[in-house]
């Protein structure tokens, strides 16, 4: 709750921000206070909830959340032409409205043509905002310093090439165990403009393993504290559109010693597509926001 409520104190300082600024994204309703984030996927397949397999069929999904003061109804989510409305693609949560997964979680706002650029606009109570962008290129090939064993205090770099994007979703996972046998993890996830990321020696500080190495090219304003949004009308907002991720996954990276049998039980660990969505969004409305 202390979160939630942070979250909403830093919203409303931010619209009254806006609308002190020359260019009022609130457009012409001067009541409507109301901030969005709204995030786009591609993928080249998807699960079907009713027969319960996966799909190959190249798609985009849609999906965020509406901050508002006060907290506006959802009337609907358009991607592209196709239009998603009702209780079927929203949820009230304490503070805020997800936009695009029902509470059931078996509805989503997906579309499987006309991928970009993708024009964006969401409807409530308060007004409609809208926006515009271009879903980013694959990356092709991903490169990593070390492939083996990485010592303990040495950096570890992490490259691609491949796509044009405005920045990258970088994350994995730096795991190891303390002398009283306690496990540690450690999720770094960054995003960076340009097509690599060094993390600095002193992160590996003890004896351990590099694992889930994930990135993700993304188009949109980059999440920065004081960052400009990309979408406008009765309100504001930040649109992201985000390409197919690339994962390393021909093993793990020891540092210093590694761990014995440390794979047999991160294997258990590593966090679902639903769950990456959810750091990937929460990282970026934090940055955005202030709250990190």
């Amino acid at each position: 709750m202390k979160k939630t409520i942070t979250i909403l104190l830093t919203l409303i300082v931010g619209i009254m921000f806006f609308g002190c600024e020359g260019d009022d994204p609130t457009s012409s309703n001067g009541d409507a206070s109301q901030i969005m984030f709204v995030y786009a996927q591609h993928d080249n397949y998807y699960w079907d909830e009713e027969t319960d397999e996966q799909v190959f069929q190249e798609n985009t999904t849609g999906w965020g959340v509406v901050f508002g003061d006060p907290l506006p109804e959802f009337v609907h989510l358009k991607l592209g032409e196709t239009v998603f409305s009702g209780d079927d693609y929203s949820s009230v949560y304490p503070g805020y409205i997800g936009i695009g997964i029902g509470e059931n979680d078996e509805e989503r706002a997906m579309i499987t043509s006309n991928f970009t650029p993708l024009t964006v606009e969401v409807k409530t109570s308060l007004g409609t905002v809208n926006g515009t962008v271009s879903l980013p290129d694959t990356i092709t090939t991903l490169t990593l310093s070390e492939y083996d064993t990485l010592q303990i205090g040495e950096p570890f770099t992490v490259s691609w090439s491949g796509s044009e994007a405005e920045f990258y979703s970088v994350a994995m996972e730096y795991y190891w165990v303390d002398d009283d046998d306690n496990w540690h993890w450690e999720y770094l996830d960054e995003f960076v403009s340009e097509n690599s990321i060094t993390y600095a020696g002193s992160i590996f500080s003890h004896n351990g393993e590099i694992d889930y190495i994930r990135v993700q090219p993304m188009n949109g304003p980059l999440p920065v504290e004081g960052a400009v949004g990309n979408m406008s009308g009765d309100g504001s907002g930040f649109l992201y559109y985000m390409a197919d991720r690339i994962y390393y996954d021909d093993g793990y990276i020891i540092v210093g010693s590694g761990i014995y049998g440390g794979m047999a039980k991160t294997s258990l660990n590593k966090p679902g597509e639903q769950v990456i969505k959810e750091r990937i969004r929460e990282r970026i409305e934090n940055k955005i926001l202030g709250n990190q």
